[in-house]
């Protein structure tokens, strides 16, 4: 009887492990720009897709307004209601209304809805949060919630990830708690679609 508990416990816990790692593998997982569901945004950008800084953004509205660019920054939903924000320290305080171009289906890198749900809760009714995202966008004068509201317009989401707001001191236990996931460079290469 022994025995057969042990080899039973083996085998529970080898399962538990490799769904586990599946499931960490899938929500993990995140197509690289470009990607092909955002292929048609990259070719409303003319000649080529231009990645700014969020501050640079915010501080020259005028220079960008109508033009599709690419910025990393913050998004944050509360109730519905998206803000993008600066995601530097030296930055903080600047922000930008957000929407969708269309709320139920927009463009996203494969992944990227899923890891948006989950962690800002960006699709999901119950849940609020905050992501860090690199999106394709423009400013505008925005609809929907903010309508007629001066804005960022999100027309595709190239890569979404969690916040890390404070790291404890660091310890042989804590080596991953405070590692930011990794995040494909905005290469030149990348830039034209």
């Amino acid at each position: 009887m022994k025995r057969f508990t042990l080899r039973f416990a083996i085998t529970l816990l080898g399962f538990i492990i490799g769904v586990s790692a599946v499931t960490v593998w899938l929500l993990a997982h995140q197509e690289e720009p470009p990607c092909r569901s955002c292929a048609q945004v990259y070719s409303l950008a003319s000649p080529e897709l231009e990645t700014i800084s969020f501050s640079d953004l915010v501080a020259n509205p005028e220079n960008f307004k109508g033009r599709i660019v690419r910025v990393r920054g913050n998004l944050n939903n509360d109730a519905g209601y998206k803000s993008l924000y600066a995601p530097a320290p030296k930055d903080e305080g600047m922000h930008l209304m957000a929407e969708f171009n269309d709320r139920s289906s927009y463009s996203a890198c494969d992944g990227v809805r899923k890891a948006l749900r989950d962690i800002a809760g960006i699709g999901h009714w119950k849940k609020d949060g905050s992501a860090g995202v690199v999106v394709v966008g423009r400013l505008g004068e925005l609809d929907h919630f903010w309508r007629g509201k001066f804005g960022f317009e999100i027309l595709c989401v190239e890569q979404a990830y969690p916040l890390v707001r404070r790291c404890p001191k660091p310890s042989p236990h804590l080596t991953t708690a405070c590692t930011r996931p990794r995040i494909a460079p905005l290469s030149s290469a990348r830039r034209r679609a």
